[in-house]
């Protein structure tokens, strides 16, 4: 016997009749950030009571008081062995860190050495401070599309960026990991000659509007959620997004 109570997004086929759109179908959008934000906050409860054992928080909208932020930040001071566990666990859950953590780093060095300035391993210092824009935009985002709690604009400049860092690495992995020639990824790169977005790349996350707040597009919307689903909850949601995974 079959069963009858598959969940929401497994019951329908990705069809022409079915597929998601932001504008249309907000509550689809909101189920899945609403999703990936639990995600993010049962992980990082549990790094915290396993590694700090102290400071949690008693529900999602308390995330960014969990006491694991100010270890990372170096308000309170824990044992480099924790630190280091820490810092692995966060890469095992979730891997793209490391790569907005080195963008980061690379970029504090180019402006540094402009002053002659040594700069130290601040490693776990900017996990802690990109770890910090990760949460409270993925919030942002969940209560806007969930709730409707959040301004029609969000500040999404520093978000983009680091989504941007993170997706130029990800190609990268990509072309090495399966021996992809260049002219396979040549429509995920990114940046031109002049380092700058590429005339008609398809998959920009920054939204083309004429004020001066700059917006996350709906590709980077779909992209930011998917970095926090489990890879189950990844695949049902791109299925139902024209241009992803097709049956």
């Amino acid at each position: 016997m079959k069963n009858e109570n598959k969940s929401l997004y497994e019951n329908n086929r990705s069809t022409p009749h079915n597929v998601k759109t932001i504008e249309k179908d907000r509550a689809f959008f909101g189920a899945y950030l609403n999703s990936a934000h639990h995600n993010l906050f049962i992980v990082l409860t549990h790094i915290n009571d396993t590694f700090i054992g102290k400071g949690g928080v008693g529900n999602e909208g308390q995330l960014l008081q969990l006491h694991l932020f100010k270890v990372l930040s170096g308000e309170e001071r824990v044992d480099k062995s924790i630190l280091q566990s820490i810092y692995r666990r966060l890469n095992r859950y979730f891997p793209f860190l490391k790569w907005m953590v080195n963008q980061e780093l690379r970029r504090a060095l180019k402006k540094n050495e402009r002053q002659n300035i040594i700069v130290s391993d601040e490693h776990i210092k900017t996990y802690g401070e990109i770890l910090q824009k990760l949460t409270k935009q993925l919030w942002n985002y969940r209560n806007r599309f969930s709730h409707f709690l959040c301004p029609k604009q969000l500040q999404a400049k520093d978000l983009i960026h680091l989504l941007n860092g993170a997706f130029d690495a990800a190609r990268n992995t990509i072309q090495e990991r399966f021996n992809y020639s260049p002219e396979e990824v040549k429509h995920l790169v990114r940046l031109g000659a002049k380092g700058k977005e590429a005339k008609g790349f398809r998959y920009s996350f920054l939204e083309k509007t004429h004020g001066d707040t700059p917006e996350l597009s709906k590709i980077g919307l779909i992209f930011f959620t998917t970095l926090f689903l489990q890879k189950r909850e990844a695949n049902l949601f791109l299925k139902k997004i024209r241009g992803f995974k097709k049956d």
